[in-house]
């Protein structure tokens, strides 16, 4: 019915007739389009032949099948945490993908696959697959119910999809991830129709790493000592090392280094050695360390501790840090020394009173009484007789051990000097003998340190004050032996 119009056909001549067809999906799909026509008339003749009605051939018209499918892929960062540029664990990416029918037949079966890798290629997932978000055909079949039926992509329609993939520690690490997509569909054939996106999606991720050390100490006391910090006390160190990046740091190591007050090294009673660690970002590690101070570390006054880590990001990349000042734990300088002094009679004959000749014989014993070592020990002695006159010693003091005394007294050591003295007339006449000792020593920073006998040593020589007379005659003979006139 394209054409109405009253026309007559004399014998012999013709017309021509023009008419089109916009190809549609459903024409497209069957792979041709097939025209006839049919041209009625009215002739001057009767009967069944006054109508004359002709049919054309067919106009077979063949449309080359062109499936071609396209697919294309954009990401966006959605943070979760406000206030923050930075792609962090727990942001997440949305990724948006659009698939295009670009070719002239419809296409079914459409499915994507979408891989998602760390950079460098560990695998990673996508929170859930790519599911529809919109279509640019009104009449599309695609939903977002995942249960519906396998929907057609008709021909220039353009469907979008979305994905998202929430940002763990493993994607931070790697500095990113990468994210590829394709599509397939099938022609009225069966023949599979493909793409994949040129490039992947890449979102980089800043590495950031960096870690902190610090280090507090705590004294533990030997029973009975709290109010000082001296040897066998043991001080106790903690660690405390913090990933204050975004990236996992392993191989982490601790360099502990400690010096007494004059800068001589010491070395931690615990442990021996340190462990490594791994720390994920935030994470913090405690660890325990040890000194149970020796004597040569108290004298100095002080103990200083310091501390350093470096750790290993995972492009490689060497982190560290240190103490900004030493832990420094002072000790407690008590030094003091005491001297004291006892006596004994040695007699020279059997004779059980004391007197010229007798030995009194004196023992000094000399204590370190205080907290440090003490040097440069010298013992003095001062006898007097007990009217105050000055006596000499017959021997000594004298280091009264074995071998020889080096001056140097440890805490808690005490050594004996030996000294005697014979006893003198004049020691009898003043009634007996006084004798004093005295200790002088230097303490660890250089300052004298000495002590005397609280009270002289008394020994009393009982004095007897005795008198004889004894007289005898003789008689000088005249010859006569008689004793008489002349």
């Amino acid at each position: 019915d394209l054409w109405t119009q009253d026309q007559t056909l004399l014998p012999g001549e013709s017309a021509t007739y023009v008419a089109w067809y916009i190809i549609d999906d459903t024409a497209a799909s069957s792979g041709k389009v097939i025209n006839t026509a049919i041209a009625t008339a009215a002739t001057p003749l009767s009967g069944d032949d006054a109508t004359l009605s002709v049919t054309s051939n067919e106009a077979v018209v063949d449309i080359a099948p062109i499936p071609s499918i396209a697919i294309t892929k954009t990401s966006s960062v959605v943070q979760v945490d406000t206030g923050n540029t930075t792609i962090d664990v727990g942001d997440q990416i949305s990724y948006t993908i659009v698939v295009t029918n670009d070719g002239n037949t419809a296409l079914t079966g459409v499915d994507i696959t979408d891989t998602l890798t760390a950079i460098g290629g560990a695998s990673l997932s996508l929170d859930a697959v790519p599911v529809f978000v919109s279509s640019t055909d009104a009449n599309t079949t695609f939903t977002n119910d995942t249960s519906t039926s396998v929907p057609t992509l008709l021909v220039g329609e353009a469907v979008t999809f979305g994905a998202t993939y929430t940002v763990t520690q493993a994607a931070i690490d790697a500095g990113g991830v990468s994210n590829t997509a394709s599509v397939v569909g099938y022609d009225p054939d069966g023949e599979a129709v493909s793409d994949t996106i040129d490039d992947p999606v890449i979102d980089k991720i800043a590495q950031t790493p960096s870690i902190e050390v610090t280090k507090v100490a705590a004294v533990d006391h030997v029973t009975g000592t709290d109010s000082e910090t001296t040897t066998g006390d043991t001080i106790v160190y903690t660690i405390t090392i913090e990933n204050t990046g975004n990236v996992t740091l392993t191989d982490i190591d601790i360099t502990d280094t400690m010096t007494d007050g004059a800068g001589q090294s010491l070395t931690l009673t615990s442990p021996s050695t340190f462990s490594t660690y791994t720390l994920a970002p935030g994470e913090t590690e405690d660890i325990q360390a040890t000194y149970t101070i020796e004597q040569s570390a108290a004298d100095t006054g002080s103990i200083s501790n310091t501390v350093s880590v470096d750790g290993t990001a995972p492009d490689g990349t060497e982190v560290s840090d240190d103490l900004d000042t030493p832990v420094v734990v002072s000790t407690t300088l008590n030094p003091s020394i005491e001297v004291t002094k006892a006596s004994t009679i040695t007699h020279s004959d059997s004779d059980v009173s004391i007197g010229v000749g007798d030995t009194v014989n004196y023992t000094i014993t000399v204590e370190n009484t205080g907290n440090t070592t003490l040097t440069g020990v010298t013992v003095s002695d001062t006898i007097l007789d007990s009217a105050g006159e000055a006596l000499t010693l017959t021997t000594g003091p004298t280091y009264g051990g074995t071998g020889t005394f080096d001056g140097i007294l440890d805490v808690g050591e005490s050594v004996t000097y030996d000294a005697t003295f014979v006893i003198t007339q004049q020691a009898v006449n003043a009634g007996g003998v006084s004798n004093t000792a005295s200790v002088t020593s230097k303490d660890p920073s250089g300052s004298d340190v000495t002590d005397s006998t609280d009270s002289a040593t008394e020994d009393l020589i009982p004095r007897t004050a005795a008198m004889t007379v004894v007289k005898t005659a003789d008689v000088d003979d005249n010859g006569d032996d008689k004793n008489g006139v002349g």
